[in-house]
């Protein structure tokens, strides 16, 4: 610009530069999405070829092996097949017989019940003037019949049925304006993340029905979280190291490996440091990835582990009850000789394996591993029972001595109090 200072020119060329800049990576992103788009359609179409296939082959397979028995059948020699006929033949008869003489039995019991309305019917004639007397005596049944009543049944269960229906759907109507525009835009994306998570879990092909008690669920627990980061948020994120507090907020008490391992699966592998600032979205996400909805279908059993640091129970975190009036306290002699207990039934368990396993008969673990998949040290008999006080001067610490003398290790080590 003419009589303008240098550096206007500069802002003028560099504003320039990024207007390119952007428009590139548009043209980028639009054209990536767009063969993405067509490799997804071909795929699909694939797919659907591929199930239409193994459909007619399946046809294909039966209707040849019905041909290949028929055959089979007319090779037969001369007098094996005229057995085969003379089977078929005595089948067919045997079961027209028994079709006789079901339909006799009927046509027996119709004629019996005929005849005892009609003894029934001259009963009363004879009776003549005690008419009234017999009828007193054996009313006529008014009112509606059985079939009347039951349908009734069906017909006020029916509407109360779709009263509580409809009043559940007006409900996640409401539900659904707090996380979306609409309520078809909710399912959407209650699908999309449900497909995600249970995708992450290894489940082939997820189906996602759309259960309304399963949306609710769904929808209470993300309001629930939303929540709980509105509480800790500064500029709409919170750092790392504060998702143990979190967490603990929601009532939930995962393992630090365990929010490790779901954000970097969330993540795809972003390293999570200690100053990182997580959205909300995120959040979330990693928050359903540990404690999955009950619309996938999926178990706490099933995706997570119990460990003696965070012990789930039928499903429920043995940490939630820390301080609790309902965990009483314990001896600590009794904590060391459970967990002794457990290894000695551990260790004769791996014993009885390794003898088998020398002798050619090793029977499948009982917990679905590999045996001695958590001690591969099979070697280490000499062990000894090592538990430890905070405070090494005191007198209440034990030391246990087996004739064989044993260690208590964990998956980390000898276990240290």
């Amino acid at each position: 610009m003419y009589g303008a200072p240098p550096e206007y020119d500069q802002l003028q060329q560099a504003v320039k530069r990024q207007q390119e800049t952007k428009a590139a990576v548009d043209i980028q992103r639009i054209f990536r999405g767009y063969r993405v788009r067509n490799y997804y359609k071909h795929f699909l179409h694939k797919w659907a070829e591929t199930d239409k296939r193994e459909a007619a082959l399946h046809i294909q397979r039966a209707y040849r092996q019905h041909r290949a028995r028929l055959r089979t059948i007319e090779a037969q020699p001369g007098k094996l097949r005229e057995e085969t006929e003379n089977f078929a033949r005595q089948y067919e008869e045997d079961s027209q017989y028994k079709m006789l003489e079901k339909q006799k039995r009927w046509e027996r019991d119709k004629q019996q019940l005929l005849d005892e309305n009609r003894e029934a019917a001259a009963m009363i004639a004879r009776i003549g003037p005690h008419v009234e007397m017999y009828e007193a005596f054996h009313p006529k049944r008014t009112g509606p019949t059985k079939t009347e009543v039951k349908k009734a049944a069906i017909c006020i269960q029916r509407h109360i049925r779709g009263w509580l229906v409809r009043k559940r759907y007006h409900r996640l109507q409401e539900k659904a304006k707090r996380h979306a525009d609409s309520f078809s835009t909710c399912v959407k994306m209650y699908r999309q993340m449900l497909n995600r998570i249970m995708t992450r879990h290894g489940v082939n092909r997820p189906t996602i029905p759309l259960v309304y008690s399963q949306l609710e669920e769904f929808l209470d627990r993300k309001n629930k979280y939303e929540k709980m980061f509105n509480k800790r948020q500064f500029w709409n994120e919170i750092e790392v190291s504060e998702l143990p507090a979190y967490f603990k907020d929601c009532e939930h008490y995962p393992s630090e490996r365990e929010i490790n391992e779901a954000w970097d699966i969330v993540t795809k592998g972003t390293p999570a440091n200690v100053g990182h600032a997580l959205k909300k979205k995120e959040v979330v996400e990693v928050a359903f990835q540990i404690y999955v909805p009950s619309g996938t279908g999926l178990t706490q059993q099933e995706t997570r582990r119990s460990t003696w640091l965070n012990p789930i129970v039928n499903g429920l975190e043995g940490n939630k009850y820390m301080g609790s009036e309902q965990v009483e306290e314990t001896d600590y002699k009794t904590c060391a000789a459970v967990v002794q207990k457990a290894y000695r039934e551990r260790k004769k368990r791996q014993t009885a394996e390794t003898k088998q396993k020398t002798n050619g008969d090793l029977p499948p673990s009982t917990n679905g591993s590999s045996a001695g998949s958590e001690w591969t040290n099979e070697s280490r008999e000499e062990k000894k029972v090592r538990i430890v006080e905070p405070s090494e001067g005191d007198e209440d610490s034990l030391t246990y001595s087996e004739d064989q003398q044993e260690e208590i290790t964990s998956d980390n080590g000898v276990l240290d109090s």
